[in-house]
């Protein structure tokens, strides 16, 4: 969504049911999709856990949302296991920018 920061939370979902709509029909324009900042993937809804994700000019940082698993866990220091639910987050970004280069 470009510009987000311009936008109430009404015209940002606006917007994503545009886009979504676009994508769905196969029918995204290339000012839809580039010049982005920052691109966050739900890879998730595919199965996916991480991935390694590569910052491609001019965005700033690119992050992975993967699919969340039941997993075991120790509770505590203790010797105890529970179930719990886990998502990996995978994410690169730009060096220059994030540490103020």
């Amino acid at each position: 969504v470009k510009h987000c920061q311009a936008l109430s939370i009404l015209d940002i979902a606006k917007e994503l049911s545009r886009l979504q709509e676009a994508a769905h029909d196969g029918n995204l324009a290339e000012e839809d999709i580039a010049g982005a900042t920052f691109t966050l993937s739900n890879i998730g809804a595919i199965g996916g856990t991480y991935m390694s994700p590569i910052v491609s000019p001019p965005q700033v940082a690119i992050g992975a949302i993967g699919k969340i698993q039941r997993l075991p866990r120790f509770v505590g220091d203790t010797d105890e296991v529970c179930t719990a639910n886990i998502m990996q987050i995978s994410w690169g970004g730009d060096h220059r920018v994030i540490d103020g280069a």
